[in-house]
């Protein structure tokens, strides 16, 4: 039996009625396998897929003593939370234990395990951060993980294989340590020409009274290989550690540190009314020469890393929780990527003893100018005392972020020296840049200082401050006092703003609520094109104006802000236009507009006294002007012709009758609300006489 169906008439099957067939018959079969599985994903969604690029590196031993402490390294080094301020790591270890928080700063955060027992233990990383990508408050959230084993082993196993170093100097095999674990006790010492070898994977465990002094050279670990740990020998019965001393290299001693860690470190075997006196985990003698690759120094009682008049590099280390970071006296220092994290957090404010971040020291009164410390890429976050302390040496601080500092970010005082700012984020601290006192000379460039207490501070009432400050390239916002403070022979300038003699501001951006314009220009705080993360649009005023600081540890950092809370931003410098356009060589600049008065004529009964005189003459005048208006974005000038201003007053100095008539004519008439000094205008009167 033959099939029947729909039969239209020959007249209707004409071209246009085939393709309107085939098109149904292709809707169909498309609404048969879900049409709906291929259709645009949403915004969310796409911010869901964007958390999968999130990669995870976690550093740690394989193999460890039960009840020693040793270290986690959790390092964020794919998607876009690499580069967020802040975010948060959960370390699991066992699947009963409950987990603990580790706070990432800039993509890097470390920890301090230790397992009761021996056996394998399994640990798990998570990671999350939430990074803003839109002004409507869309955020994309990135998560990772890694999940790995650690070995756990009892010391008093036979089959455990650990070596004893005990106190004296060593020489043959005893400067050799090639695997396993090395229990060290006393003092040792590495002979002048020795050379103690410790290789990848060696755990080394200090007692109390553990102390390593070098005065050979020393090599520990390699840049590839696994990571050293140096640790406290742990207590009996479950008791508390006790830490141990530290590593010292003496004069003309030489140290090679790679990929290794120092933890509980720090002691002195002094008391200090009570307290533990402390030292450096690591410190150089004069003529000293270390370099500290990889690795880091964590969880320590004293301070981690200093010396006196030695060479110092540390590259792409972590320095956390130790009583104070590092402290050099006239060293030459190389900080590349350093994390400097959560020093000295239980120090108050008005502590008399500070532990700070980072110490530059130099008693010298001018340093040589080929000794120039330097820090780069690296972060500087939470601490008690002062994120960089710099007294007397030359110092250079580029692309770094220093912020979450109880005192300052950073501080510079001393002798005669020269201390260089670029690509700076400094911020959250109480003060954001002091020049306390002293004779530094301070450039600060490409740098932006928000949300301190006081942005930037220049001098003291209490100090003599002959130094110099030049802001260029530079902004200062949402600093709750003042986002720059003067102090001019002990007493503080009203117009801190302007700059002073020993301020120099070009290209300095402040932020007011009072300023009520349209942008002429905007720019962007960003590093990559086609960044994931929000960043604010800032108003500009000048084309020679680029702010542009380059931080690779901050990409993300200003989703944290709300583009809203950066408007009214206000350019102040004073000497940009010298050299961008003739037309205003002569101008004294204001906020954002700039008047200048030329073509003084029909002057009548003019009697402005630029000096003292004693006289009871009223001063007044009449006369028709030409007034300038310059537009500095790109040096063009509006002429406004103005005449017949009259001002009458019962004052005798020329400064006096100008403030009259600003007040008069130009606030109530032309509606500018100039304010002086800062309503930047010059009249020329030089036609007219004194009398």
């Amino acid at each position: 039996m033959a099939g029947t169906g729909l039969r239209l008439p020959s007249r209707l099957l004409t071209r246009r009625t085939m393709v309107l067939l085939l098109s149904l018959a292709t809707i169909a079969v498309l609404l048969n396998v879900r049409l709906d599985t291929v259709a645009p994903v949403t915004l969310k969604s796409v911010l869901r897929l964007a958390g999968g690029r999130c990669e995870l590196v976690v550093t740690r031993p394989d193999t460890v003593p039960t009840g020693a402490a040793f270290p986690v390294k959790i390092q964020i080094t794919g998607g876009s939370i690499r580069s967020i301020p802040r975010a948060e790591a959960s370390v699991t270890v066992g699947g009963d234990s409950p987990g603990r928080t580790v706070t990432l700063y800039y993509g890097v955060g470390t920890t301090s395990l230790s397992l009761p027992r021996a056996g394998a233990w399994d640990v798990l990383v998570s990671v999350s951060g939430r990074v803003a990508h839109s002004a409507g408050g869309r955020v994309a959230e990135e998560t990772c993980s890694e999940q790995f084993s650690i070995q756990a082993v009892d010391l008093d196993d036979p089959a455990v294989e650990t070596r004893r170093i005990e106190r004296g100097t060593l020489s043959n095999t005893g400067l050799q340590w090639t695997k396993g674990f090395v229990v060290v006790e006393g003092a040792v010492t590495v002979p002048t020409g020795g050379l103690l070898v410790v290789n990848p994977g060696v755990f080394v465990l200090m007692k109390p009274d553990a102390r390593i002094e070098v005065l050979g050279e020393a090599k520990l670990g390699t840049k590839e290989g696994e990571p050293i740990v140096f640790a406290g020998y742990p207590a009996h019965s479950g008791g508390e550690t006790r830490p141990w001393s530290q590593l010292l290299f003496g004069r003309g001693a030489r140290g090679s540190l790679h990929n290794a860690w120092f933890l509980q470190g720090g002691a002195s075997a002094h008391s200090n009314f009570g307290n533990l006196d402390t030292r450096r985990v690591i410190h150089g003698e004069e003529g000293s020469d270390i370099a500290f690759v990889g690795g880091g120094i964590i969880d320590s009682v004293g301070g981690a890393i200093g010396g006196e008049r030695c060479r110092l590099q540390v590259h792409h280390a972590v320095i956390a929780r130790c009583n104070g970071g590092g402290s050099v006296q006239e060293a030459a220092v190389t900080l590349q990527n350093v994390h400097v994290t959560e020093i000295g957090q239980e120090q108050t404010g008005s502590s008399d003893f500070a532990v700070d971040g980072f110490t530059f020291y130099s008693p010298r009164i001018t340093p040589p100018d080929g000794e120039v410390s330097k820090i780069s890429d690296s972060v500087f976050a939470v601490g008690g005392g002062l994120g960089i302390h710099h007294k007397g040496t030359n110092l250079a601080i580029e692309s770094t972020i220093v912020e979450d500092f109880r005192r300052a970010c950073v501080v510079t005082s001393g002798k005669k020296s020269r201390v260089t700012i670029s690509s700076a984020l400094l911020r959250n601290c109480r003060v954001g840049l002091q020049l306390s006192s002293g004779r530094p000379n301070v450039t600060v460039s490409n740098s932006v200082v928000v949300n301190n207490e006081v942005g930037i501070w220049y001098g003291d009432e209490n100090a003599e401050t002959g130094g110099e400050l030049e802001l260029e390239n530079t902004l200062a916002m949402g600093n709750a006092d003042k986002n720059l403070k003067v102090y001019i022979n002990g007493a503080e300038r009203t117009e801190a703003d302007r700059g002073s003699e020993n301020v120099r501001l070009k290209c300095f951006f402040v932020n007011s609520e009072s300023v009520k314009r349209k942008a002429r220009s905007q720019f962007r705080l960003v590093e990559k094109k086609h960044s994931p993360c929000l960043q604010p649009k800032i108003s500009l005023n000048h084309s020679d104006c680029q702010i542009a600081p380059e931080l690779p540890h901050g990409k993300c950092l200003w989703s944290e802000y709300n583009p809203e809370t950066l408007s009214g931003v206000r350019l102040e410098r004073l000497d940009l236009c010298d050299s961008c356009c003739k037309e205003t060589a002569e101008l004294t600049f204001g906020s954002f507009d700039h008047w200048r008065m030329l073509n003084v004529q029909n002057r009548k009964g003019a009697t402005i006294h630029t000096g003292k005189v004693e006289t009871r003459e009223e001063c007044g005048v009449s006369f028709a002007a030409d007034l300038y208006q310059y537009t500095d974005s790109d040096c063009q000038k509006t002429k406004v012709q103005l005449k017949s201003v009259f001002s009458n007053i019962l004052h005798f100095q020329g400064e006096s009758h100008l403030r009259e008539l600003k007040a008069h004519y130009f606030d109530r008439v032309m509606k500018t609300s100039l304010t002086p000094p800062s309503f930047g205008m010059i009249l020329d009167f030089s036609n007219i006489l004194d009398r």
